[in-house]
């Protein structure tokens, strides 16, 4: 390692001293078998869609207290705080040991029979994003006094010829870690996790390290592994990849609009930012997800631009607006709202405590329909930022409400150009 990498060729020593004694002790161990994971797919997170009102400034600058308490520990999560912004018995007789024997000479090796209890790592993006995926664990199989757990996945594209491979994450007592790495036991290690002798989903508060393109080991706060109910379905897998779910004009079908609800609804949800934007979707998957929205604790962002919402389905999003207490920002810009779901969401802002910003840009809103949120601003103290431009008010009437609002309001009203 280069002299300014001290600390990672520190901590690449100690784990390559395990490795080498580990891989002598398992010279001779048995080659598990396993099947293909054909149920693990990766979601394809993007980023492009920025929106240029700047409400989250607005809300650091006018409201500190809001800044410090949901600031984010990564660069690029600082760049999405606004709605637009674009993972039994426990004695020593071992009466649940059997014998296992490798055949020939080798003696026999005590293997402790253990319940089956599969998990899966999410949220590793870009490099060494294949850690991410089922590793069932191997009946029967122990090491360092923990379950050994093997994930298989295929390799190549286009015309290459699909290579299968296999990984393993397995506990080393020596360095008190889990480790993913190509073999048990060996030096090839990916990633490792700090841990004490425990299963791996119980390492959620700690943090990650996975091999980069140099083969120095780099922290990644996003990973982490769960235990993985093999009753859900794939795409349902696939929404606890990361804290952030982009579906860009992804098209949703009714199946996966209901994945997306029953994650927003379970306890365990660990969704932070959602983005539906340009999904078509449809009246009623408008209102499943917003009941699912309801009781979310975990959702902060939320984003169902250009989808043709119209006055329709507003009713439940006021409702989802009343009852959330997590949700900080929310677009529903390039819309088909119009004075009465205006009426609506402004009576929802009245109500609201904790949304920070609205953006409404590009809908149908009228003069009526900005006054309803001049009157919801008399008595809503929480919201800092709402854009309400490219609508259909005149010029008269946006004036008069950003003279009136200014009286009585810290919210900073968008209303089409800065001229105004």
């Amino acid at each position: 390692e280069d002299d300014d990498n001290d600390d990672e060729g520190t901590k690449n020593q100690s784990l390559e001293q395990t490795q080498s004694s580990l891989a002598a002790s398992i010279q001779n161990q048995h080659t598990i078998s396993g099947h293909v994971d054909h149920n693990s797919i990766e979601l394809n997170i993007n980023d492009d869609d920025r929106e240029e009102m700047n409400l989250v400034t607005v809300a650091h600058q006018q409201n500190p207290t809001y800044a410090q308490n949901h600031s984010t520990d990564s660069d690029e999560s600082k760049n999405n705080h606004y709605g637009d912004a674009d993972n039994g018995d426990n004695d020593d007789d071992h009466d649940d040991v059997v014998q296992w024997n490798r055949g020939g000479d080798q003696p026999s090796i005590p293997i402790e029979v253990v319940d089956v209890a599969h998990v899966s790592v999410v949220g590793r993006q870009g490099f060494g994003n294949f850690i991410n995926g089922v590793y069932e664990q191997q009946v029967g199989y122990i090491h360092d006094g923990q379950p050994v757990f093997k994930r298989t996945y295929t390799t190549g594209m286009g015309f290459q010829k699909p290579i299968t491979r296999e990984i393993f994450m397995f506990y080393q007592a020596d360095n008190s870690a889990w480790v993913v790495a190509h073999f048990v036991g060996s030096e090839s290690i990916i990633a490792y996790v700090p841990s004490p002798p425990q299963r791996p989903e119980s390492t959620y508060t700690n943090t990650w390290e996975v091999s980069n393109h140099s083969g120095s080991f780099q922290q990644d706060p996003s990973v982490r592994v769960v235990l993985c109910d093999v009753k859900l379905s794939p795409f349902r897998r696939s929404l606890q990849s990361g804290r952030e779910i982009n579906f860009f004009q992804y098209r949703l079908s009714e199946s996966e609009m209901e994945d997306i609800c029953a994650e927003l609804r379970s306890r365990d949800c660990r969704i932070e930012r959602l983005k539906l934007f340009r999904n078509d979707l449809s009246s009623s998957n408008i209102r499943f997800l917003a009941n699912a929205l309801r009781q979310n604790s975990s959702v902060t962002h939320l984003q169902i631009r250009d989808n043709g919402v119209s006055d329709e389905v507003i009713d439940p999003l006021k409702q989802m607006l009343i009852s959330n207490a997590t949700l900080r920002m929310f677009s529903l810009r390039n819309n088909a709202i119009s004075n009465d779901g205006a009426k609506w969401l402004a009576e929802a802002i009245r109500q609201n405590k904790t949304l920070v910003g609205l953006s409404l840009r590009n809908n149908r809103i009228g003069n009526q329909g900005i006054e309803f949120f001049g009157d919801a601003l008399k008595i809503n103290t929480s919201l800092r930022g709402l854009a309400l431009y490219d609508n259909e008010y005149n010029v008269k009437s946006a004036k008069k409400l950003l003279r009136q609002t200014a009286k009585y309001s810290g919210c900073q009203i968008e209303l089409q150009p800065p001229t105004l």
